[in-house]
């Protein structure tokens, strides 16, 4: 990503890579452009309660762990 910024330098990066769009996004900040992921990554690898809230606190089993326990 850095040796494209370097030859063709842009503002607004606009990114669709699954999980590691949040990565990319992150490294065209750091870039100085502005990182837009439109992925869904995050909802696979941040769990929330049934309400979507407490996501960074949530403390149960995430949904797409097959061995979680059953409700």
């Amino acid at each position: 990503m850095e040796n494209i910024h370097k030859k063709t330098p842009w503002k607004l990066a606009l990114i669709c890579a699954g999980a590691p769009g949040k990565v990319l996004a992150i490294k065209a900040k750091e870039l100085g452009s502005v990182g837009v992921d439109f992925g869904s990554g995050a909802d696979v690898a941040i769990q929330a309660d049934n309400e979507n809230l407490y996501a960074w606190d949530y403390e149960g089993f995430p949904d797409y762990w097959e061995g979680r326990p059953k409700k």
